[in-house]
């Protein structure tokens, strides 16, 4: 009885394990990735160069790290779809993880959540019109693009990395930072570069604060009682985080979805905020209200996808299904060979033996 629980633990350890491997395979982002890559290579250069211009993405700057070439980038099929790319082929929605920010013209997703307006948005929905126009009738709908809003960065990223509600970010996110208390390049995967930005700070006109090194003297010489004079403005986290290298860790991040209320938090008397940080183009007027200048720091763009399973636990999980094949058929070949003792010593005690003995014993 006890082998018998043993092996209907192991085989119910085999269907576990092979649940958690499908459940791993309904999220996957590989097919994705590649649809999301190869349209990002068939969209124009030259699109982009005048949403850059139109939009005033006064900070843009062009990264390749993928080079467009007919062929090259793989389109998978759509009747053998899998992962998420096989959720956005059947329900002819691209769901993808946003925060409601607005700076000008570059982007903003708070007028009109629905229907978003700016370079970012746009330039999503050039790549979603990619897809389309490569599958054309192959697809069961037309793929739309359908916008989740989450309060921050952090959530937005928690999510995309979780699969079940949200396939994609928005084109905009930093692969640089972190995710927790993890670096988010080992941790998420992410689309060829969409677009570069250079970042810089801004601080009050007059404030004798010029450059990253007065921002830095300023932040440090601030005792803790001196809320205010640490404070820096970013609209996200992922913004902090790629630029907290070059600020003191006494820096007290205030995070903002809105570059008006930033600059107003700057402006006041006293200041709200000691400097906010600027990476979505330069607002109207800016260099004459403000003191600008730079981080030093490019930060590639990118959409981020749900990581495929970590290498080592992919090993592990690879070894998993031959190691549990032959503890089944260890645990089924002890309990063949419990049963044929049995049926042996079943067979002695009533004086029937399988085997006679060679000699008979009245003889000896």
């Amino acid at each position: 009885m006890k082998m018998f629980s043993c092996i209907v633990a192991i085989l119910a350890a085999a269907a576990l394990a092979s649940h958690a491997h499908a459940a791993h395979d309904k999220y996957s982002s590989m097919q994705l990735q590649e649809v999301i890559d190869a349209a990002m290579m068939m969209v124009p250069q030259e699109d982009v160069k005048s949403l850059v211009e139109t939009k005033n993405y006064g900070t843009a700057e062009y990264v390749n790290t993928c080079t467009p070439a007919d062929g090259k980038w793989p389109w998978p099929s759509v009747d053998e779809a899998t992962g998420l790319w096989k959720r956005v082929v059947e329900t002819g929605e691209l769901k993808v993880a946003a925060v409601q920010w607005s700076n000008f013209e570059v982007a903003d997703y708070k007028t009109n959540p629905e229907s978003p307006t700016g370079f970012w948005p746009e330039y999503l929905q050039k790549v979603v019109d990619q897809i389309n126009n490569y599958y054309g009738d192959k697809l069961p709908k037309k793929i739309q693009v359908k916008r989740t809003y989450f309060e921050t960065s952090a959530l937005v990223t928690d999510e995309v990395m979780r699969g079940e509600n949200v396939d994609v970010s928005e084109p905009y996110y930093y692969i640089n930072g972190f995710n927790g208390n993890k670096p988010r390049i080992e941790v998420m995967d992410f689309s060829c570069v969409s677009l570069g930005s250079r970042g810089y700070f801004f601080t009050k006109k007059g404030s004798g604060i010029t450059t990253l090194d007065d921002l830095v003297a300023q932040i440090s010489a601030a005792d803790d009682s001196q809320v205010s004079a640490r404070s820096v403005g970013f609209i996200g986290k992922g913004n902090y985080d790629s630029n907290s290298a070059v600020l003191p860790a006494s820096t007290a991040p205030q995070y903002l979805t809105n570059h008006t209320e930033m600059e107003q938090a700057v402006n006041n008397d006293p200041p709200g905020l000691v400097a906010g940080y600027l990476s979505e183009g330069f607002p109207p007027n800016m260099r004459d209200n403000f003191e600008v200048f730079p981080t030093g720091f490019m930060s590639p763009r990118v959409f981020l996808f749900r990581k495929e399973m970590p290498a080592e636990q992919e090993s592990n999980d690879n070894n998993e299904g031959p190691l549990i094949a032959g503890l089944c058929a260890l645990s089924l070949t002890v309990l063949v060979l419990g049963v044929v003792l049995s049926l042996f010593i079943y067979r002695e005690r009533r004086g029937n033996p399988f085997f006679q003995p060679l000699l008979d014993p009245n003889s000896v």
